[in-house]
């Protein structure tokens, strides 16, 4: 009888540790290719794209879902640190759309070609456009290497490049829309 017992929990285990090992894999990364309305490679077009350029911390990232096409966004929860161009409230967590995120069956991860997604913890420079319901959509990132507090932020190349590029930016002509986390 023991010896039963021992052989059941032993295939139990099994079982339990093959499902964990295969639900953990990673998720095949797809990058896409589109068409732009501006040229990427100018900062100054690329920023007047957007409504918002900013600094934030991730506080939380979220679910990826499939919401409107086949295409995957990720929810994610920022604390804003410092607005580069608009006026998104400050030190509050905001909720945010990033395009680009994991297939509803798990398997893929698809992004635009050269994106990535940012992680929990880390600073960035965020880029986005208000929707007309309010929400704020993520369109590009730039990752803040070596900055491990807001502190250290100041003291970055790429958030000095960036306030000049804002004030030399080329303005895309679009509808614009306000966010719900406008102070």
């Amino acid at each position: 009888m023991r010896i039963r017992i021992i052989i059941v929990m032993a295939l139990v285990m099994l079982f339990v540790v093959g499902t964990l090992l295969f639900n953990s894999q990673e998720p095949e990364v797809i990058y896409s290719t589109g068409i732009s309305v501006i040229n990427e490679n100018n900062i100054n077009e690329v920023i007047g794209l957007a409504d918002y350029v900013f600094i934030a911390q991730v506080l939380k990232k979220g679910k990826s879902y499939e919401e409107y096409t086949a295409y995957p966004v990720t929810k994610y929860n920022l604390k804003v640190l410092e607005n580069l161009k608009g006026t998104l409230k400050i030190k509050q967590s905001i909720d945010v759309i990033k395009d680009g995120g994991v297939t509803a069956d798990g398997k893929y991860l698809i992004l635009n070609e050269g994106d990535f997604m940012p992680k929990e913890g880390g600073y960035y420079i965020f880029m986005g456009a208000a929707q007309s319901n309010g929400s704020l959509f993520i369109t590009s990132q730039t990752e803040l290497k070596n900055i491990s507090s807001k502190s250290d932020i100041s003291l970055s190349n790429e958030v000095e490049e960036l306030k000049e590029a804002v004030k030399n930016e080329v303005e895309f002509e679009r509808i614009r829309y306000q966010s719900k986390h406008e102070e």
